[in-house]
């Protein structure tokens, strides 16, 4: 059997499919990013509203409390945001490829985490990716390839 050669035309017609490609997966990209961009921006403004909500609640009880003479019990109670957490968290994990950790080891490395379920602070590192698990319940431990 013989080889086949490649003609110059069928050359031109590979790149040029190769070429449309990477121009799509670019674009695919750029929407993307676009999207996550919008999105950010979505979560701050919400994030800012929580608390100007926040405050007004305050203010409200405030009233309640100076008119009524008893205390309320609904004063919001302030949420951790781990946002900034997280980042730091992948960047020590993956200062330790491989090495698994348990929520107890997390916890004596972080003190932020005590007290705090840490499944449920790495939980949107999970979903990403960005972080893996093995085990349950006990057992589980959590780290980086």
């Amino acid at each position: 059997m013989a080889k086949k050669e490649a003609t110059p035309a069928s050359n031109s017609i590979v790149s040029e499919a190769l070429e449309r490609l990477r121009q799509i997966d670019q674009d695919t990209q750029a929407k993307r990013q676009s999207e996550l961009k919008g999105l950010a921006e979505a979560r701050a403004k919400l994030a800012e509203r929580i608390e100007e909500l926040n405050a007004q609640m305050q203010m409200v009880d405030a009233a309640i409390e100076q008119i009524s003479g008893r205390k309320t019990n609904h004063a919001p109670r302030a949420r951790s945001d781990f946002q900034s957490f997280r980042p730091r968290l992948i960047n020590w994990l993956q200062n330790h490829k491989g090495v698994k950790y348990s929520s107890t080891d997390l916890i004596r490395e972080f003190p932020e985490l005590s007290g705090k379920q840490v499944s449920n602070v790495i939980k949107p590192l999970l979903e990403s990716g960005e972080l893996l698990k093995e085990g349950i319940r006990n057992g589980t431990v959590y780290f980086v390839r």
